[in-house]
């Protein structure tokens, strides 16, 4: 199912993330956090919903320093642009993604962050220090949300990947995780458990990016008295079957909504009609 995503941030890697989210089909409206005021950055989410129309998924760029400052060395003026600012972008965004979010059938929210903020970096303390805190709002963010079917994630990147040049392949070779970052590398594009779904796409779906024979998929379809499509619905998802006869029409038409379970279930959608030649397709969350 096509998303509607406002994706905030500037780089190469907001860039790519912009392009891999398109090729997979979903609408994206990329912008730039400038003015990190709490009504700018409202206004900016404001404009996004009118150009996409609704808003189903928000992904924050978080944006480091791209050159090192000593903690002694660094001004209060520095720490303030570094650390402070993009704090109050991220707040922001997230403040003003409650109201658009809870309108969609399933929001998403996905900060997307380095991972110097769980192993430190030499003369990167502010970049850290910010999104590290990223990584204890998404969980403070989850806790308050999960009841208006807002889902909110982190996504640890490389930092190689935020921060250009020799400074981020010197520091992404001092980084050391216990668990890698997601993509190997650190890039959320990627597809590391090789299932043909992207670690940004599975977070979408719900489905864990780490296991290869996790992924949104139809699990088993089969003739009796029509068609029976069978899949695994994940907790609190909701679904949708689609249908067309010709596979060339770019056109889907509704077969059945699943509504979100407190708990994993596999469901059979049963098309009584679907006798001839039909094409399906299983999408979450269920459209409006």
């Amino acid at each position: 199912m096509s998303r509607r995503i406002l994706l905030t941030g500037t780089g190469p890697l907001a860039t790519e993330l912009a392009t891999g989210l398109r090729a997979g089909g979903h609408v994206v409206e990329q912008v730039s956090i400038v003015d990190v005021d709490k009504a700018a950055v409202t206004k900016v989410v404001a404009d996004a919903e009118t150009t996409l129309g609704a808003i189903d998924t928000i992904v924050h760029v978080h944006q480091s320093a791209q050159t090192r400052t000593t903690v002694v060395e660094t001004t209060t003026d520095q720490w303030v642009a570094m650390c402070e600012d993009s704090m109050a972008a991220a707040f922001h965004v997230t403040q003003a993604a409650h109201r658009v979010l809870s309108a969609s059938e399933h929001g998403r929210l996905v900060y997307v962050v380095p991972t110097i903020g769980m192993a430190g970096a030499f003369g990167l303390a502010a970049s850290a220090a910010a999104a590290e805190s990223l990584r204890a709002l998404t969980k403070s963010v989850a806790k308050q949300w999960g009841k208006y079917g807002i889902t909110v994630n982190t996504i640890a990147v490389g930092p190689q990947h935020v921060i250009a040049g020799d400074i981020g392949r010197e520091v992404a070779e001092g980084v050391s995780l216990a668990v890698p970052a997601m993509g190997g590398p650190g890039d959320a594009a990627t597809d590391r458990d090789g299932d043909g779904m992207s670690e940004i796409e599975e977070v979408l779906a719900g489905t864990n990016p780490m296991d290869p024979n996790s992924y949104l998929k139809v699990q088993n379809i089969s003739e009796n008295d029509g068609v029976n499509i069978e899949f695994v619905a994940a907790t609190n998802r909701t679904y949708m079957i689609q249908f067309k006869e010709d596979f060339d029409d770019p056109t889907w038409t509704k077969l059945s909504e699943v509504p979100a379970s407190p708990q994993v279930q596999t469901v059979v959608v049963k098309d009584p009609l679907g006798t001839g030649t039909r094409f399906y397709r299983l999408a979450t969350p269920r459209s409006q």
